[in-house]
């Protein structure tokens, strides 16, 4: 029996598979700086972070000048929303 060549539709598959494979291997060379993965980036200007608030608790209070951080009991759920400032 002889065996029929592979119809045109899978060397259409392959290449794309291939091409998209050959981009996301580019875009994470490119994006990840050449695979620095357990190298930490740098996260910006640390000393603009006022102390009470870089070693204080998980909630920021600003509704003052200074942002103070707070810290909630054990075993507390809190729910928050994260959808930016409100300007009213």
């Amino acid at each position: 029996m002889r065996r029929a060549a592979p119809r045109g539709h899978w060397w259409v598959l392959a290449g794309i598979l291939t091409a998209l494979s050959a981009a996301l291997f580019l875009a994470t060379v490119v994006l990840r700086g050449g695979g620095d993965a357990g190298i930490a980036q740098d996260r910006g200007p640390d000393d603009l972070v006022p102390e009470a608030v870089a070693h204080g608790g998980p909630v920021l209070d600003t509704r003052t000048a200074t942002p103070a951080a707070l810290a909630v009991r054990p075993g507390t759920v809190a729910l928050t929303f994260d959808d930016g400032p409100d300007p009213t």
